[in-house]
């Protein structure tokens, strides 16, 4: 498939750099990269406004201009305060890059941490970045324009100002030479009613004009509510004859809607005449509402002159009415002895029609009351009752859709599934199954429907009365279930494989050893060839009792275990089944502690993570599987609620792969929910994960950063046949009045590690942030002996922090500490002299600090 194409400016005076950013665009395998270059800023600036980059990688220094002044210009140029630019830098600057993002820059990297995926990341970034942000602006602008034009027509009367107000937005929004509105008349000619125009361009207001291509075939697309745009009338697609009228108005490229009422009113008219121009689809729409708000301010003046005229008549028959009221009163005074005698009557037909209106009333309430969704349309399908339920199922109001064709807007696309159930209820009078429609947001649903052929007085069939019910949730419900049986069937159907697999692999094993004692005489060519096919039926045998094993179920019997045998066959499987770029590591210490559980469950929950890793990794990677002994104590079990006291086996699965967004982290062990597609995930693996591991009373806890990967960590507890106790290190040694500063944006921790430490004879400042924690070792730098730091906090991290603090003291001991494993690499990286894991307990603490404090 062919890669969509991308423009990038390089500007930047170094040559080597320039080079390193090509060849980190050209290595991307998602864009295909049009690559141009400069070495000044005031030559980049020519190189933007004549190319148009898709996007900027701008060095800060450069000869002529800094990075900052570029970014003046490009904004000067565009006119838009945000730019698709990424700012680079040879040494990194907190002031400089704020100063940069608030001129419009989408990043800020520094070169000497500059890697080709980051580099490419911040480039498509800033692309899409730039391309929401610029689509938002102008959605914004067109619903801020269809609004005031709404408010126009429903506060005003005067329908010429009405037009003009809309010609004039337009042509101001759409930045065009000229807008009208044309009104249509017979024979192909049409009146400007209303222009926006130009100063450089013809007007054209209330010249009548005969377009000789407006017959009636060119004038169907109009009648049918399509818009018509040209993008030049010279590129051969429009009619010669037109090209010449568009020529004599000065039109290059234009855009024409219709204007629909009964029938075609005019069009709302939008020339470009200064050079071609493409319309956007945008624009496009934002027309075509203008058009429908148009053709209801057209109705509006209509209705209000009817009234007026109705008025007037209304006036002239109350004249003639006082003129006849001489004569009726003379009749009525004769008359009224016979009026007498039909009072009775008419009271009782009164009476009659009241409790017939009362009872029509209260069936509607029932109707409104009802949740279905109950309307009746005629044979043509156009609304003629709409009840709540059907405003509640389909979000149409009843004023919306009434008089609309409900096959139109209920049905998308138009298709042949309404052809049966029409047949079927004008042959037998009714019908009933389920539909797939539409609602006014655009959501399909599915619904039970029931039709009901209604007649009139003598017979005929005159309309069809509906009733639907919304059966979409059970539905999914049902595929949900449908999935899990498949999926339990999958079980059986991959144990019965294996056992058949096993079948035939046996004979062919036992073959490949016999040959070499029945025929003593093969050469060693061909010992060599039955040495490969017993070690390749061997190992066929083996993947085939790793799958029997995994297919066996998730019920079994709980007894005691050794974790490390069942990491050992993981790890075999995924070696012989994931992709060779995947590098698979196994650490598991001598020693381990037993734990009570069933194997093919822990089996099941050991795979399911590991697939989860192989699917965040399709570029290849790490994927890493360790174990270890913890004894959770008291300080450990307040920070994670879901622990508790005692000895516990620990797994760690981690990868390297693409990360989870924190905007779903909650969600992941929720039955159903994946963010892959249909075809590649069920849901299920995750919250398989979990109900078996809360199960044996163990927890999870996951930490995941995008774009660097996930570690997933599940806490089962020790088997209590293992003869365990708390670790038996030495005690801790006291402090000697040392003062620490304990630097972390979580309260529980801040307090929990203050109360430790001074009860092991330590002093304790603290600060909830890098900015607090600064100001705190300026005033107590002397007194201060180590610094235990966390890595990840609001406002100031934990990385620009300890840099901070070394500037001041270069000498300055700190401890870094985080949720995060990965970020070890980080702190050793800016001399942190050791690091703490989280959760981790005081023995950890207090052995770490003591180690650290009598490092010279």
């Amino acid at each position: 498939m062919k890669q969509p194409q991308r423009t990038v400016l390089l500007i930047d005076d170094s040559p080597e750099d320039r080079e390193f950013y090509r060849r980190c665009l050209l290595q991307d395998k998602e864009y295909n990269y049009t690559i141009l270059e400069s070495k000044l800023g005031r030559a980049g600036l020519e190189q933007w406004q004549y190319s148009q980059p898709n996007a900027v990688i701008l060095d800060y220094r450069l000869p002529d201009l800094n990075g900052l002044e570029v970014l003046a210009a490009f904004r000067n140029q565009t006119h838009c305060d945000f730019l698709p630019v990424v700012m680079v830098t040879g040494q990194g600057d907190e002031a400089i890059a704020v100063q940069a993002m608030k001129a419009g820059a989408q990043d800020y990297l520094v070169k000497e941490q500059l890697t080709p995926a980051g580099l490419r990341l911040a480039v498509n970034a800033a692309i899409e970045t730039v391309a929401l942000r610029t689509q938002l602006q102008q959605s914004l602008e067109r619903e801020q324009l269809v609004a005031q034009i709404s408010q126009h027509i429903y506060q005003s009367m005067n329908l010429q100002e009405i037009l003009q107000t809309t010609v004039t937005e337009v042509r101001q929004l759409l930045k065009s030479d000229r807008a009208l509105i044309f009104q249509l008349q017979p024979e192909g000619r049409g009146t400007v009613v209303v222009e926006s125009v130009g100063s450089d361009w013809t007007p054209l207001l209330s010249r009548t004009f005969h377009d000789p291509c407006l017959e009636e075939s060119h004038l169907q697309p109009y009648r049918q509510g399509l818009a018509v745009s040209r993008s030049d009338i010279y590129d051969g697609s429009t009619n010669p004859c037109h090209v010449d009228f568009l020529a004599q108005l000065q039109v290059r490229a234009n855009l024409v809607v219709p204007i629909v009422r009964d029938d075609l009113w005019g069009m709302l008219i939008v020339h470009h005449c200064a050079a071609p121009r493409h319309w956007q689809p945008f624009e496009i729409d934002l027309l075509e509402q203008l058009s429908t708000q148009v053709g209801i301010a057209i109705q509006q003046a209509e209705l209000y002159e009817q009234a007026q005229q109705e008025l007037t008549e209304r006036k002239r028959a109350e004249a003639s009415l006082r003129l006849a009221h001489e004569e009726l009163e003379s009749q009525v005074q004769t008359r009224t002895w016979e009026l007498n005698q039909t009072v009775d009557l008419l009271q009782q037909e009164i009476r009659d029609r009241k409790q017939a209106v009362e009872t029509i009333r209260e069936q509607a309430t029932l109707i409104d009351i009802s949740p279905d969704a109950i309307f009746v349309r005629d044979l043509n399908c156009h609304i003629l009752f709409w009840n709540k339920g059907a405003e509640q199922i389909y979000g149409w109001t009843s004023d919306e859709i009434v008089g609309k064709d409900s096959c139109e807007l209920l049905i998308k696309p138009p298709s042949s599934q309404l052809d049966i159930p029409r047949r079927a209820v004008l042959s037998v009078g009714e019908w009933q199954g389920e539909l797939t429609k539409v609602t006014k947001s655009g959501q399909k649903i599915i619904v039970f429907s029931r039709w009901i052929l209604m007649r009139d007085e003598a017979g005929e069939p005159k309309s069809i009365l509906t009733v639907e019910i919304d059966v979409t949730a059970q539905k999914q419900l049902e595929q949900q279930f449908l999935r899990t049986q498949r999926l339990e069937s999958l079980g059986t159907l991959a144990s019965g494989i294996a056992h058949d697999l096993n079948n035939i692999l046996t004979p062919i094993l036992g073959t490949a050893q016999l040959l070499p004692v029945t025929l003593p005489s093969l050469d060693e060519q061909n010992r060599k060839l039955l040495q490969l096919l017993s070690d390749s039926a061997s190992r066929g045998s083996n993947l085939v009792n790793q799958i029997l094993f995994f297919a066996k179920g998730t019920e079994g019997k709980r007894i005691t275990l050794q974790v490390a045998h069942l990491l050992r066959e993981v790890r075999q499987l995924v070696s012989q089944t994931f992709p060779k770029s995947i590098d698979i590591q196994i650490y598991i210490p001598e020693e381990l502690w037993m734990i009570t559980g069933d194997a093919t469950q822990l089996h099941q929950v050991l795979m399911n993570l590991c697939l989860n890793a192989r699917d965040a990794m399709p570029d290849g990677g790490v994927l890493s599987l360790s174990t270890e002994n913890l004894w959770i104590d008291e300080q450990y079990a307040q920070i994670e609620i879901e622990a508790k006291v005692g000895p516990y086996l620990v797994i760690t699965i981690s990868d390297t792969g693409t990360g989870i967004p924190k905007n779903i982290l909650d969600r992941i062990f929720d039955p159903f929910f994946t963010t892959k597609e249909p075809s590649k995930g069920t849901g299920l693996g995750l919250s398989t994960v979990i109900g078996i591991v809360k199960s044996y009373g163990g927890f999870v806890k996951i930490s995941s950063k995008v774009g660097e990967g996930t570690q997933f960590k599940v806490f089962l507890p020790a088997a209590e046949t293992t003869n365990m106790s708390p670790p038996e290190d030495c005690p801790p040694v006291l402090g000697n009045g040392e003062a620490i500063l304990v630097v972390d944006d979580e309260t529980p921790i801040l307090t929990i590690s203050k109360e430790t430490l001074q009860i092991y004879n330590y002093r304790v400042l603290t600060a909830n942030n890098g900015i607090d924690a600064i100001a705190q070792y300026a005033q107590h730098q002397d007194d201060i002996s180590l610094v235990l730091m966390d890595m990840m906090m609001p406002e100031m991290g934990g990385e620009t922090t300890i840099r901070t603090l070394q500037l001041m003291n270069p000498q300055v001991k700190i401890i870094a500490s985080s949720g995060i494993v990965s970020n070890k690499e980080l702190a050793e990286a800016v001399g942190a002299k050791a690091f703490l894991s989280k959760p981790f307990t005081s023995d950890d603490l207090l052995n770490t600090l003591h180690r650290v404090l009598l490092e010279e």
